[in-house]
């Protein structure tokens, strides 16, 4: 059974991913703007701790600063539809070699 996890902050985020085993996280979903710690430096820490961890940002705001260099992050702009979502999932866990479960 996979469960989901919504945290409030990418502090809280980075504290609970240090404690899972690795094959118990499949992706990262977050918004660029949090409090206390936002989504790209959010991302910078799981993909230091994690390479190759699918990682999905989203903002309403400019994506100047996305990372494009790397292929396990993914970026949707906001607003965008569920099944736009389901497909940016499934690439990014396609990519990581992970399977996609519905």
């Amino acid at each position: 059974m996979r469960t989901s996890l919504f945290e409030l902050s990418g502090k809280d985020a980075v504290a609970w991913l240090q404690d899972q085993p690795s094959e118990s996280v499949d992706l990262v979903i977050t918004d660029i703007v949090m409090a206390r710690m936002g989504g790209l430096e959010l991302a910078r820490r799981v993909a230091h701790q994690r390479p190759g961890m699918p990682i999905l940002l989203m903002s309403g705001y400019s994506t100047e600063e996305m990372p494009t260099a790397d292929p396990s992050i993914g970026f949707l702009q906001k607003p965008f539809t569920p099944s736009v979502l389901l497909q940016a999932v499934s690439a990014l866990l396609a990519h990581a070699g992970r399977p996609v479960r519905m």
